[in-house]
């Protein structure tokens, strides 16, 4: 049912300004924000700057959660949220090429949910803290729950369910046996339970029906053609909440994407090996990727901040695109 893509990657590590020369991965290099943005230059060995400043959420609007459509690459979409009063929040599929907005939806309030657009065309929807999953068409029609509640947190970002590489099936994760047992659900576009496997947060489902997860500080694969759990990766926790936010593998099935507080990292899913591609600091950090299905790019929801007085940032959330070496960034939303 799944056939294997094949991409020959080269992973370097590089500068965050587009125009500053590439460095190889085996350098023990950042990538440091442009030169004059003090507040990025600094070791992760030192106290967290970030501590010493006041931030506060930008009264505007936010760009949250893209999510490429898997069948056109210049496509994605995207929570459109805006923190004025009264807060709304709009679901938008987005044209990269004509720059072209079409809202589907629009909800009262603050989402804190995700967004996956699946090779068939459909797109899970999961909002709130009871873990309900929705589906619907990328024209924003045949709207339909299928999973009333999961008895689990979503939350924001990367936590929702992973499709299959088809786009007839979604893996989530759920409480089972009356909230006694969590598990990994495999369903189907109807909600019908296909299987049932051990709990992998943050799912990413490839071609060759393997499951990149990330939970905590560990990083997981499930095999679902044999249905053994494997640990690849325990890094370093350093922070406190210094956790893994979103993971994606890359289409050549080896490597895999992620984003924690600390940065943006690439990890050999064969031997576990971790490297650092983009440093974050107080001035930006990563917290939800899209990998496009050819891998020529990854989305991102990027936390941008600014000063507004000697001690004290305002932030919002925005999205970028970059390459899949983490180089070339470039800001997508807001124009």
């Amino acid at each position: 049912m799944f056939s294997t893509i094949t991409l020959a990657l080269t992973l370097i590590m590089c500068k965050h300004s587009p125009d500053t020369a590439m460095i190889d991965t085996t350098s023990a290099s950042f990538c440091i924000e442009p030169a004059g943005d003090t507040l990025c230059d600094y070791n992760w060995l030192v106290p967290e700057p970030e501590t010493f400043y006041d931030k506060q959420l930008y009264a505007g609007v936010h760009y949250m959660c893209p999510s490429v459509n898997p069948n056109n690459s210049n496509q994605f979409i995207y929570f459109e949220q805006d923190y004025g009063f009264p807060p709304k929040c709009d679901v938008i599929t987005y044209d990269m090429s004509t720059e072209v907005k079409d809202v589907l939806f629009t909800f009262p309030g603050v989402m804190k949910g995700n967004l996956n657009w699946g090779q068939a065309g459909w797109i899970a929807f999961t909002y709130g803290y009871g873990g309900s999953i929705q589906l619907f068409k990328s024209d924003g029609s045949d709207y339909d729950q299928i999973v009333a509640s999961s008895g689990m947190s979503f939350g924001e970002g990367g936590g929702g369910p992973a499709w299959s590489p088809d786009g007839n099936y979604i893996f989530y994760n759920a409480m089972i046996n009356s909230g006694q047992q969590a598990a990994g659900i495999v369903c189907d576009t109807n909600g019908t339970i296909i299987s049932t496997h051990q709990v992998t947060s943050k799912p990413s489902w490839n071609s060759d029906n393997v499951i990149l997860g990330g939970g905590g500080i560990t990083i997981v694969k499930l095999d679902l053609n044999t249905t053994t759990n494997s640990t690849i990766a325990i890094l370093q926790n350093g922070l406190e909440l210094d956790e893994i936010l979103s993971i994606e593998w890359l289409p050549d099935n080896h490597y895999g994407v992620f984003c924690k507080h600390r940065g943006l990292y690439r990890v050999d899913s064969f031997t576990g090996e971790v490297n650092l591609m983009k440093e974050r600091c107080d001035m930006k950090n990563y917290k939800v990727l899209s990998v496009s299905n050819e891998g020529g790019f990854i989305l991102c929801e990027k936390v941008v901040s600014w000063h507004t007085g000697p001690a004290s940032l305002e932030y919002r959330y925005e999205i970028w695109k970059m390459d899949i070496n983490g180089c070339n960034e470039v800001r997508i939303l807001p124009k």
